[in-house]
Parts: structure tokens; C-alpha cells; sequence
């Protein structure tokens, strides 16, 4: 334990502490000693004695005062908390149905861009399928062969062939041969002559 002497009202005390606590009580002292001097400058002088326990007084009202004020900031603090742990509370039931929402939303643009991404795929094989569809492109009328022209040409030849040679021309009659979607064959039946 240690000691502080310290001087009040006139006369020294010796003060037992806890080591550490020194300055602390000669700052009391001091205050305790500027409290007997104001009541002496205000009620004269009475006795050291007197003054001394009137100053007690007066630090132990306003000791209680304090302590009193504490306890309603305590309080306070105790309000202030359970209202905030109310609100807290309130947030966060206000705050369920909108994460519902917001959870609800989220899935229904999961649920649309999987559409929009299958639409997406499905228009590209379209457009795939399409372009390997399309025909090849047909040449422009002018140059295209007529085809009256080319029939003419090809009945010339046969005249020009016919001249040199007597062609036998054939009646003929169709039969159908093997399974279904066969070729037609054109069986001669007998040659006529002119």
C-alpha cells in the first residue's frame, strides 16, 4: 500500500492507496480543499471542522446526483436499445416479403433467359437448316437456254438423222417392274414401218 500526504483546510493528512492511486488523490484533495474555501468565502468562517463536513456533504449530494443521473442515462441507453432491437426486428419482417419478391424475380429472369436462350439455339439450327435448303442459285434468264430452242435443235438433229437412216419407230407399252416408286420401262411391241 502506499501513502500521499496530503494538506486540507489547513492541516496534513496521511492517506493509505493502492499503488497507482497517489495522483489521483491528491487531484481529490485538491478539489476537496477549493470546496472548503468556497464555503468560507460564502458562509465565513465556522470551523474547520464544520467546513469539512459541509463539504463532504455537498461532494456526496453531488456524488448522488450524479449517480442518480447515471442511472437514468442507464436507463436511457437500456430504451434506446430495445427500440432498436424492435426496429431491427421490424426491418427485418418488412424485409421478408421483399426478399420473397426479389427471390421471385430472380427466378422468373432464370426461368425467361433459359427460354430466350433455348428460342435463341432453336432460331440458329432454323437458320442452319435453311441456309443448307436453300436451292442453288438459278442463272438469270438471259442466260439461261430456251427451252423451245433447245427442242428444236434436238428435233433438227433427229431429222438430219432420220434422213440418212429409216429409223424404225416402236408402239410400246409400259410395264411396272419390282417394288414401289420403280422406273418405267418402255417395252417395244413391234416396229412399224412407214
Amino acid at each position: 500500500m502506499s501513502r500521499v500526504r496530503v494538506a486540507i483546510a489547513g492541516h496534513e493528512y496521511t492517506i493509505g492507496c493502492a499503488p497507482g492511486q497517489e495522483e489521483r488523490i491528491e487531484a481529490l484533495a485538491g478539489e476537496l480543499e477549493a470546496a472548503i474555501e468556497s464555503l468560507r468565502e460564502r458562509i465565513g468562517d465556522v470551523g474547520d471542522r464544520s467546513l469539512a463536513v459541509m463539504a463532504g456533504l455537498s461532494a456526496l449530494g453531488r456524488l448522488a446526483e450524479a449517480e442518480a443521473a447515471n442511472a437514468r442515462l442507464r436507463a436511457r441507453v437500456a430504451a434506446l436499445e430495445r427500440a432498436h432491437e424492435s426496429a431491427v426486428l421490424a426491418v427485418d419482417a418488412d424485409d421478408e416479403p421483399l426478399i420473397a419478391r426479389i427471390e421471385a424475380a430472380v427466378a422468373t429472369i432464370d426461368r425467361l433467359s433459359g427460354l430466350f436462350n433455348r428460342e435463341t439455339r432453336a432460331l440458329g439450327e432454323l437458320q442452319d437448316a435453311e441456309a443448307r435448303l436453300r436451292p442453288v442459285a438459278v442463272a438469270p434468264a438471259a442466260e439461261r437456254p430456251d427451252p423451245d430452242a433447245a427442242a428444236e435443235t434436238a428435233a433438227e438433229a433427229a431429222r438430219e438423222h432420220h434422213g440418212r437412216h429409216q429409223e424404225p419407230r416402236f408402239e410400246g407399252r409400259f410395264d411396272r417392274h419390282g417394288e414401289e416408286g420403280a422406273a418405267l420401262d418402255i417395252v417395244p411391241h413391234r416396229a412399224l414401218t412407214d
